[in-house]
């Protein structure tokens, strides 16, 4: 079955020129919604397995949930819609000379962007260099960029910009050692992490199976002890965090001065795993061990 190619129209509304009293620095631009019927050649918008085009010239807001689409191929501009969640699926998302915009460096996401990138490990079909269940960023002719003095770039070269919300501090280390069973832990930095977000707390021993190779010589660790756990709440000083359970291992708060007096901290790291703006493959994915990926070429 050959998937339905859904394209884009030129802009409906025809653009006037005239006089408007306009804020010094004022920055706009014309975007087409994804949601409007007009925005859609022949008023047919997307439904699930199509391709979907976004051609050179023409710019689109993403501002509602996407089917799931067989592919994206970006030429133009896609801007996702900072007033609302949003997710995008799709096997292939290819930005191809185009931009592909969630938030910008002066003004970053703040609501939830997921994309969710889906194939089958035996059936999915792999395209050239990008392969299959992929976000991949090229310029406009997909060549592979030469080196050197003098090297030049076919077409428009692809932009992904992707600024989610900021946050005050996504690693640090325990402020001291905690042991099995335990419900709160001390951080070295201040953390605005909040209720019901992810955190990762690094192993501070070496399993016994990972040392003896698991039975095996090469064979990956099976029980790192590393633990996710997720957060109940920060305390007023944002550095005690209380956890929604307890830890299974101990995981030590230590450090070690160097001969020529270097100071190394060796306790265990904590990372914050939860973002608004996730790129993830489909429900399948921990199943098969092959996940969605992001690849820039040309560079």
């Amino acid at each position: 079955e050959i998937p339905r190619v859904t394209g884009v129209q030129t802009c409906a509304l025809p653009i006037c020129v005239g006089r408007a009293m306009v804020k010094p620095g004022a920055r706009w631009r014309y975007l087409d919604r994804w949601s409007d019927l007009n925005t859609w050649a022949n008023q047919e918008p997307p439904v699930d397995d199509d391709l979907v085009q976004l051609p050179s010239g023409q710019s689109v807001l993403l501002d509602v949930d996407t089917p799931r689409l067989l592919a994206v191929i970006v030429e133009g501009v896609l801007v996702w819609d900072d007033t609302r969640d949003l997710e995008m699926k799709a096997t292939y998302i290819w930005v191809k000379g185009g931009t592909f915009e969630i938030g910008t460096e002066d003004k970053p996401f703040m609501h939830r962007a997921t994309i969710t990138l889906y194939g089958n490990k035996y059936e999915a079909i792999r395209l050239p260099v990008v392969g299959a269940k992929c976000l991949a960023v090229s310029n406009t002719q997909f060549t592979i960029r030469a080196s050197g003095d003098g090297a030049s770039e076919e077409g428009n070269i692809g932009t992904l910009d992707i600024h989610g919300a900021p946050r005050l501090k996504v690693w640090t280390r325990l402020q001291g050692t905690v042991y099995p069973g335990a419900t709160v832990i001390v951080v070295q930095d201040d953390v605005d992490w909040k209720p019901g977000e992810e955190i990762m707390i690094t192993a501070t021993k070496a399993s016994h199976k990972h040392v003896d190779g698991n039975g095996g010589v090469g064979a990956p660790p099976v029980d790192f002890q590393n633990e996710r756990r997720f957060v109940a709440s920060v305390g007023l000083d944002m550095r005690t965090v209380t956890l929604t359970a307890g830890l299974e291992f101990k995981h030590r708060s230590t450090s070690y001065t160097r001969p020529d007096g270097d100071f190394i901290d060796l306790s265990a790291e904590v990372a914050l795993l939860s973002r608004n703006v996730r790129i993830q493959g489909d429900e399948m994915s921990e199943l098969d061990s092959w996940g969605g990926h992001t690849m820039e070429i040309g560079r």
